[in-house]
């Protein structure tokens, strides 16, 4: 063979490895890109097979969590717990005649849940009303209130309450003899705020007005004397009132809660303040306060020999209404006659003289000649209110 045929032959077989190499190669290249779309393909599905995994131990999570607030799947046990709580609270608030009973379950098909029905009654006020919705809330218990129903009863300060309330029970709720509560992280203010933001309204009834106080800003007292003030308060409504006195400034002294009578026995001289309070039980109560300074003076010097003063035996023995008038009745009894007196009529018993400046159902002011008011109590006589010393109503 000549050398031009030998170079054409390895050119040729040259070129035929390479043609091979060329295909073998594409191949190759071929088979590598669709390796790496399979890898591509398991990563995508293994990325979403993991966010899979992730939501079912999210969810796993959230159910673990709203099992803690269920409650538990067994009928009579659920009920039972629930009953005993809604029990507690209507005791903690006192609502009137409370009835509290399980009305219905409704269970899925599948035992997934159970959801179960309350009703609770009663009778209460907007702040106890409040006081319930509070408690209610203040758990973090899988319930919700289906209905809440509010009627005014005429001519009380109640009124009538109706709630209906669902419970959800799961099954992997845990057992529970009570319901202990409170779960979860509940954030409400303050049990005083929510009440002195709604119950410290009536939206059925009038406003209540608060009552008035009459009583004396200043009271003389002489020394080794003792105070005994007794104010008059009435109240528009007739509501039940209660007193109370801010007493600080005034050592040892007491207030009747019932009659706001205050007593006291000064020990040295100078003047004392305290305030006086009155409050009703209306909705919302209501008060009302007087400023009051008691002047603690010299005690009393007789400037003549002690006389006897037929004013002891004149006492205030009747307090009737005269034609649209009221009127006094002054009994002497050492000169066997009585005064039947009206506001503005003078009258001169003894050595007391003055004039009827104010008839009360329990007492009469008078004025003496030295221009000093004086009261007399009912069945007293006047020379004990002479000694008594106490002003009018303002």
């Amino acid at each position: 063979m000549k050398n031009r045929e030998k170079l054409l032959a390895g050119l040729v077989g040259t070129l035929a490895i390479i043609l091979v190499a060329v295909f073998v190669g594409d191949s190759i290249v071929k088979k590598l890109g669709l390796l790496k779309i399979q890898i591509q393909s398991a990563q995508k599905k293994k990325g979403e097979q993991d966010v899979v995994i992730k939501k079912g131990e999210i969810a796993a999570e959230r159910l673990r969590e709203l099992e803690t607030r269920a409650l538990p799947m067994d009928r009579s046990e659920a009920r039972t717990v629930y009953k005993n709580w809604l029990h507690d609270i209507v005791e903690r608030v006192s609502l009137v005649e409370p009835n509290v009973s399980a009305v219905s379950e409704r269970r899925h098909p599948k035992d997934v849940y159970s959801m179960h029905t309350f009703n609770v009654t009663g009778k209460g006020n907007v702040g106890q009303l409040t006081e319930f919705l509070y408690e209610f809330y203040s758990v973090d218990y899988l319930h919700r209130f289906r209905n809440v129903t509010v009627r005014p009863i005429p001519n009380k300060k109640l009124i009538t309450l109706t709630f209906q309330i669902e419970a959800l029970s799961l099954p992997g709720a845990p057992q529970r003899e009570r319901l202990n509560g409170p779960i979860g992280d509940v954030k409400l203010a303050s049990l005083d705020s929510y009440l002195e933001a709604i119950a410290d309204r009536n939206p059925f009834s009038p406003e209540n007005k608060a009552p008035k106080l009459t009583v004396s800003s200043t009271v003389r007292v002489p020394m080794g004397e003792s105070l005994s003030l007794t104010p008059e308060a009435t109240d528009a409504e007739e509501d039940r009132l209660y007193y109370d006195a801010d007493l600080e400034d005034l050592p040892n002294a007491r207030v009747d809660e019932r009659t706001g009578r205050v007593s006291w026995r000064p020990t040295k001289l100078g003047e004392y303040v305290f305030v006086l309070y009155v409050s009703d039980n209306g909705f919302p109560s209501q008060t009302t306060s007087k400023k009051i300074t008691v002047s603690v003076v010299e005690p009393r010097v007789a400037d003549v020999a002690p006389q006897f003063n037929t004013a002891q035996l004149a006492f205030v023995t009747g307090i009737t209404s005269s034609r649209g008038r009221r009127q006094v009745w002054l009994s002497v009894r050492n000169e066997g006659k009585v005064l039947k007196l009206h506001e503005g009529d003078s009258f001169s018993v003894g050595q007391v003289k003055g004039v009827v400046k104010q008839i009360n159902r329990r007492h009469v002011m008078y004025e003496s000649e030295d221009g000093k008011v004086m009261r007399v109590l009912l069945g007293d006589n006047l020379a004990q209110a002479a000694a008594a010393a106490a002003g009018p109503g303002e």
